[in-house]
């Protein structure tokens, strides 16, 4: 059983939302919205599938407004009609513009609810969503905006050449080609008198077939809300009238022949009666195909003037990619500029743009040149500088000018009611329903059709299109214009956005190997790792000279060269260990070990901090620190050899600076390639 829904007018609403009394809906509007609902989702088409469970990815209201929750994990959809557990239909259009076709997801859905597409659809990165909100229009706005969009309607569906045809039919079914064939046959058969009488009873007929239902003295109802029915009781009154002159010709004609002394006069009349009967037009039938068409634009003109037809309320569109590559623009609101990896697709969802905005994009790419790093500028210290040599490219987009009429919308409906007889039977009392008035179409040809090409009643819609993959040293600037095709040079007062796309550096691997230069400072007193050393003390005079064992400083020996190997826990912090390979300037190859925080400062570069262990010769109890000794004084004074050393552990705290191998290895294929060494 569809959902019911009742008359916009039984739904306006005073200033603070409170619902106006009104007339009940007519038992023809009850039956006639289970009729329009059922057909605007047929049972045919896949459903939209009800989700217990899970966070919706678009939540849309029905004014316009697409809120994107990227925590979402599923392709989710959450749509609110303007009250808690209000219900409405919701047409989803999955468009395939690779493949030029479309397909359609229906479903009555109720606010704050979330809803799936069907397991069975197929779904690509490139395709996209148009979604549409269908619901009787609410409040003293959409009962306005909705009048607007329906007087529109009807001027583009009632065209002139639809009310010729339908009054055409009209003037056929009287039955006005057999009246002039008749009046050209008087005076040719034996007894003119019983021609004349036979006409007169032809000419009555044809009168009775102009009382059409819904027509009052030759003008329509004023209640009627279809406007052609007034054309019907407007031609049927001039009809009526040209009858009336051709039954007086008639008339006078007879009195003449019934009056031997007027037979002059008698040839005169018929040749009037004769004139007036040319002027009278037959009326034609149109071609089959024409006739189809013309009866399709008359169901989207009933669908329109139906009392209690949902509206297209809102409508928006959405991509079909993960919601970290769309790019979200306020359409005329800023030139925003974003940074995308390389090779990776870009969405560009584009919110606040107006209903019925044509909306034009012209893409362009230039050359982009990313910002040096500090490990670039590292390698290119121990390199040769040369020009790199920049290849401009050239990607593709789907430009998409104005996408609510790219691709077919829309079905066609089967005849919900049989409300027209056998039209081509003659001779028959045509036959007019006052709601949905038609003389052309039959039994069988679609009374009710969705109208595709009617504005949303929402002021405000999405747009989205696709931006191919970006390339690394190339830049991608769109250029959003409100029309179509969109020249942004020449077209600057229509420019409404300039968005700027530029492809990301490289992401860096998770595990980074890193080469560092540190400064170490031991735990110990005076923060050296300086080996014990004998040193002079006291004068020279006297025999002997006397020597106390110190520990040395040496500010060389607090730096040291490392590898170091690790794992990057967040994109700000990794953690990296790994042996020294020079300790000072005399070698000390693994005499080191250390342990880093390390914290990117940009591509390939990392300030470290953290503790290392070293292996430093140390005093031992046979001569501790501080002990003395005394030599004998000679020409040539030697200094004491420290006995009993040991390699012992010490601890101390290094602040450095690293790069991370890869990233001078890629740069040194750039400067061997740039060079010419290389290919």
């Amino acid at each position: 059983m569809g959902l019911l829904l009742m008359a916009p007018v039984a739904v306006a609403e005073d200033s603070g939302g409170k619902p106006l009394p009104s007339a009940p809906p007519s038992a023809r509007a009850q039956a006639e919205s289970t009729e329009l609902t059922e057909a605007l989702c047929k049972e045919s088409l896949p459903q939209l599938e009800l989700k217990a469970d899970g966070k919706a990815l678009y939540r849309i209201s029905r004014a316009g407004k697409v809120t994107v929750q990227d925590q979402a994990k599923e392709l989710l959809f959450e749509f609110n009609f303007g009250q808690k557990e209000r219900e409405g239909i919701v047409r989803i259009e999955l468009v395939k513009p690779q493949e030029a076709t479309s397909q359609v997801v229906c479903g009555h859905v109720t606010s704050g609810k979330t809803y799936q597409l069907p397991q069975t659809l197929w779904l690509n990165s490139t395709d996209k969503l148009v979604v549409r909100l269908y619901d009787v229009p609410r409040g003293e706005f959409e009962l306005k905006r909705f009048k607007d969009i329906a007087a529109g309607r009807q001027t583009a569906l009632l065209t002139e050449e639809v009310i010729g045809r339908e009054l055409a039919q009209l003037r056929q079914q009287v039955g006005l080609k057999e009246l002039k064939e008749e009046v050209e046959g008087l005076g040719r058969f034996p007894a003119p008198v019983d021609g004349v009488t036979v006409l007169h009873g032809s000419i009555d007929k044809a009168r009775k077939k102009l009382e059409l239902d819904g027509c009052s003295r030759g003008e329509a109802a004023d209640a009627s809300p279809a406007p052609l029915l007034h054309h019907f009781c407007s031609e049927a009154q001039v009809i009526d009238k040209s009858l009336q002159t051709l039954a007086t010709l008639l008339e006078s004609y007879r009195n003449a022949l019934a009056d031997k002394k007027r037979q002059a006069e008698q040839q005169r009349l018929l040749g009037e009666l004769r004139g007036f009967a040319k002027t009278l037009d037959g009326g034609t039938t149109p071609k089959e195909e024409v006739r189809k068409a013309h009866c399709e634009q008359l169901a989207a003109l009933n669908w329109l003037h139906a009392e209690a037809a949902p509206r297209l309320i809102t409508q928006v569109e959405l991509p079909l990619i993960p919601s970290r590559q769309v790019l979200h623009v306020s359409y005329g609101t800023g030139n925003p500029k974003s940074t995308r990896p390389p090779g990776e697709q870009t969405a560009v969802l584009l919110h606040q743009v107006p209903t019925g905005a044509q909306v034009g994009v012209e893409e362009h790419q230039r050359e982009f040149h990313q910002q040096a790093t500090l490990a670039q500028a590292f390698a290119d210290a121990v390199g040769v500088m040369v020009p790199l040599a920049a290849k401009s490219t050239t990607i593709t987009w789907l430009e998409l000018s104005d996408i609510a009429r790219s691709f077919k919308r829309g079905e066609d409906f089967k005849t919900l009611t049989d409300l027209f007889g056998d039209l081509t039977a003659a001779p028959q009392l045509p036959s007019l329903d006052p709601l949905r008035p038609t003389l052309l179409c039959q039994e069988g040809d679609a009374q009710l059709k969705l109208d595709t090409g009617a504005a949303p009643i929402a002021p405000v819609g999405t747009r989205s299109f696709l931006v191919a993959p970006l390339k690394a040293g190339t830049a991608t600037e769109i250029s959003v214009c409100d029309k179509s095709p969109c020249v942004a040079q020449a077209d600057g007062s229509h420019l409404k956005n300039k968005v700027t796309l530029e492809p990301q550096a490289e992401e860096e691997s998770r595990f980074p190997f890193l080469v560092e230069l540190a400064g170490t400072a031991s735990f110990e007193r005076g923060l050296s790792f300086g080996a014990p050393r004998y040193e002079a003390i006291g004068g020279t005079a006297g025999p002997q000279q006397l020597y106390e064992l110190r520990r040395e400083y040496e500010a060389h020996r607090a730096f040291s060269l490392s590898v170091l190997f690790g794992y990057r826990l967040k994109p700000w912090l990794a953690l990296v260990a790994g042996p020294s390979v020079l300790v000072g300037a005399s070698g000390g190859t693994f005499s080191q070990l250390n342990f880093r925080f390390a914290f990117p400062v940009t591509r390939g570069a990392y300030l470290t901090v953290g503790p290392s262990m070293r292996l430093v010769e140390s005093a031992t109890e046979v001569a501790p620190i501080g002990s003395r000794i005394a030599v004998e004084n000679s020409s040539e004074p030697k200094v004491p050899t420290v006995p009993g050393t040991e390699y012992r552990p010490r601890f101390g705290l290094s602040l450095g600076f690293s790069v991370d191998v890869s990233v001078l290895t890629d740069t040194g294929k750039t400067l061997l390639k740039s060079a010419g060494v290389t290919q």
